[in-house]
């Protein structure tokens, strides 16, 4: 009987126990706060974050020519370099850098990128166009020709770009040969270029030739009222080079009124138009012995140009003609004696 009632009791202390776990659970449970429910069907699954697609050379290139196109220097600068990282002996890349040194004004980088460049496209004009720039921007003006050049003769396509380039180096430089060259060039490519006369006229007077050189101006003027002033300037140029100074004055003082009206082609001929007509008049005006209105003029331009000092001092020794004085004459002097 006591073994029997030992087993009976432990099922009610098992019940007992099973009952205080459940109500600890419930306690607990009712302590937590529930989990915010999903706005979405299902649980998004975890992404990695986004790997940046590596940059090739021509995609930072063309970044870089847009950049530069746009202004933004800085912007060019980065991509060009980025562009250099990937492929620092590509030819192209090596030019399009020179050109954004230049746009700096970093001559000398400018030249070492576009050596480089030279390098690596030996049959390429443009290397040498960029070194025929890079030298005209310092001044050197027979080596920009001759850079230009080797670059129309690498590539025939650059003939009409380069050519108001070369042009103007070699005026600066006072190359006869090259612009006489330059200017049969002109004959064959564009024979009806209004200003072919200019071209002409110009290569004659390097060539010390102002006669001819006046004889085509006139023919090519004859008839016509309203010319370049790039025609006008050249004109008087040959006129005082004949020691014709009235005419030379009539011709530059039409450039002159040109030049003011907004009439660029005189920049063919002269990088300082304002200074170089107004030099010339005054000397059209010494010629002709009005030193007092060629020293008046001169006068205003010492200052901008004090290279001119030496001819205004000129103008002011050189001594005017004395007026022929008129002798008295009575009011009547033409009249007879018995009409007086």
């Amino acid at each position: 009987m006591k073994a029997r009632r030992k087993l009976s009791g432990w099922p009610l202390a098992a019940l007992l126990a099973s009952v205080g776990i459940a109500l600890l659970a419930l306690s607990l449970q009712m302590q937590t706060p529930p989990p915010a429910e999903s706005p979405l069907p299902w649980e998004p699954m975890p992404t990695r974050a986004p790997t940046a697609t590596p940059v090739g050379p021509e995609a930072a290139l063309a970044q870089a020519q847009v950049a530069l196109i746009g202004g933004d220097l800085t912007a060019a600068q980065r991509w060009w370099a980025e562009a250099h990282r990937r492929a620092p002996e590509d030819g192209t890349v090596l030019l399009e850098g020179a050109r954004l040194a230049l746009r700096r004004g970093d001559l000398a980088t400018a030249e070492r990128r576009a050596w480089a460049a030279m390098r690596a496209l030996p049959e390429d004009g443009r290397p040498w166009a960029l070194l025929g720039e890079i030298a005209n921007r310092r001044g050197e003006a027979k080596a920009a020709a001759d850079f230009w050049a080797v670059a129309q003769s690498l590539d025939p396509s650059l003939r009409d770009d380069l050519f108001t380039a070369r042009w103007l180096a070699a005026r600066r430089a006072h190359d006869s040969n090259a612009l006489r060259e330059l200017a049969q060039q002109r004959i064959i490519d564009h024979p009806d270029d209004p200003l072919l006369a200019y071209y002409r006229a110009e290569a004659l007077l390097q060539m010390q030739s102002p006669r001819t050189a006046l004889d085509l101006l006139q023919l090519e003027m004859a008839g016509e009222t309203h010319h370049e002033a790039v025609l006008w300037y050249t004109m008087g140029r040959a006129y005082l080079a004949l020691h014709a100074p009235d005419s030379a004055r009539i011709a530059l003082e039409e450039a002159l009124i040109a030049f003011r009206r907004g009439d660029t082609s005189i920049y063919l001929a002269t990088d300082t138009p304002e200074r170089d007509i107004n030099e010339a008049i005054a000397r059209a005006y010494i010629l002709s012995r009005r030193c007092d209105l060629a020293a008046e003029r001169l006068a205003y331009l010492v200052t901008p140009y004090p290279d001119l000092a030496p001819l205004w001092e000129k103008a002011a020794a050189c001594p005017t003609p004395t007026p022929t004085p008129t002798p008295w004459l009575p009011a009547d002097w033409a009249l007879s004696p018995d009409q007086r």
